[in-house]
């Protein structure tokens, strides 16, 4: 198995850079800024509506509106959100926490357990507020999804690889509670 990501944006990484650098001062707030903090490749980042799910193939009208870089090699993991609006490209915050945790363990899910498929994926977020969900999309023939907020508390649950069939089926029975956090309503730290 290949995991891909698109062409990086340009300007995505200069302007990620400078949001780091200013705020390397706040390291003893943010653990994603202690020690030596890089960047990987950026992940694009997809959201889709409840409206989405009424149409026969949901993922079809997935919008991306940003790109997601996951902070390593500080002392946790981060992320730096990136937004895209109208053809532009603008910092939107710094995320620390459980999620970008969570999202460090997916993508190495990922390589270890599709290690032998030979199907090559695209590494994309995807994330459905109206259904208070956030999950790895492995964007390839078969499109796999591991889910980031399953579990009471969001984001207690293994984490675990499952079909686009399932990943879709499953949060089409979902019964939402709007008193249900998940990380699409956490704040990011700036």
């Amino acid at each position: 198995m290949t995991l891909t990501v698109p062409t990086e944006p340009v300007g995505g990484r200069d302007i990620v850079q400078s949001e780091l650098a200013r705020r390397s001062h706040r390291s003893n707030t943010i653990a994603a800024l202690r020690g030596t903090p890089s960047t990987t490749a950026p992940l694009p980042f997809y959201t889709l509506t409840r409206h989405d799910f009424t149409l026969a193939d949901p993922l079809s009208a997935a919008k991306q509106v940003g790109w997601r870089y996951l902070i390593v090699d500080g002392e946790a993991p981060g992320v730096v959100m990136v937004s895209t609006r109208k053809g532009h490209f603008e910092f939107a915050g710094i995320a620390s926490g459980p999620l970008p945790q969570r999202l460090y363990e997916a993508v190495t899910l990922a390589n270890r357990a599709l290690g032998t498929d030979p199907i090559t994926y695209e590494v994309r977020l995807l994330d459905l507020p109206s259904m208070r969900a956030f999950a790895v999309w492995l964007n390839g023939a078969s499109s796999q999804f591991i889910s980031l907020m399953e579990g009471q508390p969001p984001g207690s649950a293994a984490l675990r690889i499952e079909t686009g069939a399932d990943f879709i089926g499953r949060l089409k029975t979902r019964k939402v509670s709007p008193s249900n956090p998940t990380a699409t309503n956490a704040h990011p730290t700036n």
